[in-house]
C-alpha cells in the first residue's frame, strides 16, 4: 500500500477498503432513491451527502466526522464540475409527494417505540397520533409532517426528537355508479389515477338499454354541501371525476309515468336515488331507511338536504329518531348527504 493511499484512509478513518467502495455504495444508495446518471450535475453538498450515505452502508464508520465531510465536499466538487454545473430538474420523490384521505404512512420515532405506528389518513385529511391528538397532513408532504411532529414532542414530551415518515400506501379514491347501469356499486380507483366518466361507467359494465345518457347527473362532495352536475353521453365522456363522486344515470321513461327522484348519499349502506312514492309524501327517515339506514360511523346530527334555490338545511337525525323533532317531508330533486363522524 503507497503511503498516499495509506494517508487518506487514515484521514477518513477507515480500515482496508477503499474509496472506491465508498462510491459504489453511494451510487447504490441514490439508483434507489431513482436518480439517473444526469444526476450527478448537483450542487457539492448534495453528493456529499451522497456519499456520506455510502459510508452509512459500509461496515466501518467516519472517526473524524468534520475531516472526513470536509474531504467529500471536496471530491463532490470535482465529480459534479465545480458550482457553474446546471442542475437539472429531479425526479419527484416519495419525501416530494402530498400526503392525503386514504393514505397509510409509518410514523417513526427514534429510541420512543410507544410512540412509532402505522396511521391511516381520514377522509377529513387528519391522523390521531398519540400524546397529541388529530394533526392535520392532507396536502402536506411526509417530510412536513414529521418536523411538525417533532416540534410538538419536543414542547412537552421528548427531548430531541427524531422523528421520520413512511409512506405505506397511497390511498385509492372511491367513485359511485348508480341507477342504469349492468354492475352499480362503489368502484376503487388509483389515488393519482386521472378517472374519467366514460371509464367509471365501463367499470361498472356500462349502461343498461334503458339508460338516459342525455341526463346524467353527478353528486359532489363540497365541504358539508352536495352540488349537483349534469353531464351526457358521449359528449363529456372526458370529464374527469374526483374522489367521492356520485355518477347517477337515470332511465329511459315513457311519457306521463316519470316520478321524482330523492338521492341519499354519504354514509348509508345503500346510497343512491329513489324514486318519489305515488300519493303519498316521502319524509326524510324514511329515505334513509329506504336507503339501507345508516353505517356506524354516520354522523347523524349533521345530515344535509340540499333542494335547488333554496340554502342547504342541516337536521339532526339522532332528535329525529328520539322523537324529540320531526321528520321533514322531502320534495323530487332533493338531495340527502350523511356525513362520516369525525371521532
Amino acid at each position: 500500500m503507497s503511503g498516499k493511499s495509506a494517508t487518506t484512509k487514515a484521514f477518513l478513518g477507515l480500515p482496508s477498503v477503499s474509496l472506491m467502495t465508498i462510491v459504489r455504495a453511494a451510487v447504490k444508495r441514490w439508483a434507489e432513491a431513482g436518480l439517473g446518471s444526469g444526476d450527478w450535475n448537483v450542487k457539492p453538498w448534495c453528493l456529499a451527502e451522497g456519499l456520506l450515505d455510502g459510508m452509512r452502508m459500509t461496515p466501518w464508520k467516519l472517526k473524524t466526522r468534520g475531516a472526513g465531510a470536509l474531504l467529500l465536499c471536496a471530491l463532490a466538487a470535482m465529480i459534479s464540475g465545480g458550482a457553474g454545473a446546471q442542475e437539472p430538474a429531479k425526479k419527484p420523490t416519495a419525501a416530494a409527494r402530498k400526503l392525503g384521505p386514504g393514505d397509510a404512512i409509518t410514523v417513526m420515532v427514534f429510541r420512543e417505540p410507544e410512540l412509532t405506528g402505522e396511521f391511516k389518513v381520514n377522509e377529513q385529511g387528519t391522523i390521531n397520533y398519540p400524546l397529541l391528538g388529530k394533526i392535520s397532513v392532507s396536502g402536506r408532504s411526509p417530510e412536513e409532517v414529521s418536523k411538525e411532529i417533532e416540534s410538538l414532542l419536543e414542547k412537552d414530551y421528548v427531548r430531541d426528537a427524531q422523528v421520520s415518515i413512511d409512506m405505506v400506501g397511497k390511498g385509492a379514491i372511491q367513485i359511485s355508479v348508480l341507477g342504469e347501469v349492468r354492475s352499480p356499486g362503489r368502484f376503487p380507483f388509483e389515488a393519482e389515477e386521472r378517472v374519467e366518466l366514460g371509464t367509471a361507467l365501463l367499470v361498472a359494465g356500462g349502461p343498461t338499454e334503458n339508460s338516459n345518457l342525455m341526463a346524467i347527473e353527478i353528486k359532489r362532495r363540497n365541504g358539508d354541501d352536495i352540488e349537483s352536475l349534469r353531464v351526457t353521453m358521449p359528449g363529456d365522456k372526458g370529464f374527469v371525476l374526483r374522489r367521492d363522486d356520485s355518477v347517477i344515470v337515470p332511465p329511459v321513461l315513457a311519457l306521463g309515468t316519470a316520478r321524482p327522484l330523492v338521492t341519499v348519499l354519504g354514509q348509508v349502506a345503500r346510497p343512491g336515488a329513489m324514486e318519489m312514492p305515488a300519493g303519498r309524501d316521502l319524509d326524510l327517515l324514511t329515505a334513509i331507511a329506504l336507503a339501507g339506514g345508516m353505517t356506524p360511523t354516520a354522523r347523524g346530527s349533521k345530515v344535509t338536504i340540499r333542494r335547488e334555490g333554496e340554502a342547504p338545511a342541516v337536521i339532526n337525525v339522532d332528535r329525529i329518531q328520539k322523537g324529540e323533532i320531526p321528520s321533514p317531508v322531502l320534495k323530487g330533486g332533493d338531495t340527502v348527504f350523511v356525513p362520516e363522524s369525525i371521532f
